[in-house]
């Protein structure tokens, strides 16, 4: 500390100045810093998980300025409206399928197709988890219908045995899509956060000529797509003749915005197509024979 004096007049009442000292510090302060973030959109795509939030990022800042001895007075973020593309949607099927018929067929299928899971997993105890769902279609060297798109609780192989009521949109925690395909619950995550540039190529890639699913809501769970994929095998191969103008399923174009381009997709067209989808197929002749 130093002293320092400075003239500063004060009235005494007796008609004369006198003078007060002022102590400065003179110590160098600590530099001291405001943490700030503005997200627009969420980190690039990342399929083994979701990236870092913006608080973890503050955490993060605020621990390197601990290191550079810099005091954090303050935090504050803010989300800005990302310029998202638009939302994924479907086209018009082929015309013999874009009909009621079709609509009402492909409700029923779907139900159904949680029946026979059941009915024909499990027969002897319908809706009790005595059974093991990863003997469906396997037989000898025949893998089983689950190979083809799941790969059990943490890779450890075999899917797990479902509950026996599933709640509206559930999905699966607990089993894993293979290898290369990402996570349902990746996807969910840039979704909920209206980040649609990153969920946009990580959807589409279920949707490749290689890969097994029949639909976006086969990929919640195993139930989910032994379901699907029996509903996509019945929309299919429907019987064209009982209905004047209703026919099976050929095509049903998908297009996922996402920069710099949409992806265009369609997954009956590449099913039908000179050996495409090939493990969807596998799939379908799984289903095929319990209908």
């Amino acid at each position: 500390m130093t002293e320092r004096r400075k003239q500063q007049h004060v009235d005494s009442g007796s008609g004369w100045a006198e003078f007060r000292p002022r102590l400065i510090d003179t110590r160098e302060a600590r530099p001291r810093a405001i943490l700030a973030s503005v997200e627009p959109t969420r980190l690039r795509s990342n399929e083994d998980g979701p990236p870092w939030s913006v608080d973890d990022s503050l955490d993060e800042l605020a621990r390197l300025a601990v290191t550079g001895d810099i005091d954090v007075v303050r935090r504050m973020s803010q989300r800005l409206p990302a310029s998202n593309p638009q939302k994924p949607r479907h086209g018009h099927a082929n015309s013999e399928a874009e009909n009621f018929y079709m609509t009402i067929l492909a409700a029923l299928a779907h139900e159904v197709g949680h029946m026979r899971w059941f009915q024909y997993l499990n027969p002897s105890q319908p809706g009790t988890p005595n059974y093991d769902p990863n003997s469906f279609c396997a037989s000898g060297i025949q893998p089983g219908f689950f190979t083809y798109s799941w790969q059990g609780p943490q890779a450890q192989g075999g899917i797990t045995v479902p509950s026996s009521w599933l709640p509206f949109g559930y999905r699966d925690p607990t089993n894993l899509h293979l290898p290369g395909d990402p996570q349902t619950a990746t996807i969910d995550y840039y979704i909920r956060n209206n980040d649609l540039r990153n969920a946009a190529p990580l959807l589409d890639r279920l949707y490749l000529n290689g890969d097994p699913w029949p639909s976006f809501f086969s990929t919640l769970s195993p139930e989910e797509d032994f379901v699907e994929t029996y509903k996509f095998y019945v929309l299919t191969h429907v019987q064209d003749t009982k209905i004047v103008g209703a026919g099976h399923l050929k095509s049903l174009p998908t297009t996922i915005y996402g920069a710099p381009t949409p992806y265009n997709e369609n997954i009956p067209a590449d099913y039908f197509s000179n050996n495409g989808k090939p493990h969807l197929h596998n799939k379908t002749d799984c289903v095929a024979g319990i209908i």
